[in-house]
């Protein structure tokens, strides 16, 4: 399977992206990185987080080819086609 130049992203730091839209600090930001489900799961189980009383972001880093078992069947049966 070859991957398409258009799908790569940027290497940035994409979690200082709330710190560049909101020079002036005026709204509170938070800004996440997670690399598992584990740490997604955590995440999301943190109060603090659930109670979303700032802007966050969150930066999930997955593998190259990584994409829902949906989405990949749906891709397969188009190229059976």
């Amino acid at each position: 399977m070859t991957c398409s130049r258009y799908n790569d992203v940027a290497d940035w730091k994409w979690t200082a992206l709330l710190d560049v839209m909101n020079g002036d600090e005026k709204h509170k930001t938070a800004s996440h990185t997670v690399r598992t489900k584990e740490d997604l799961n955590r995440l999301l189980d943190k109060p603090a987080f659930a109670k979303a009383d700032e802007i966050q972001l969150v930066e999930v880093l997955m593998e190259q080819l990584d994409a829902p078992r949906a989405l990949l069947e749906q891709t397969q049966s188009k190229h059976k086609n």
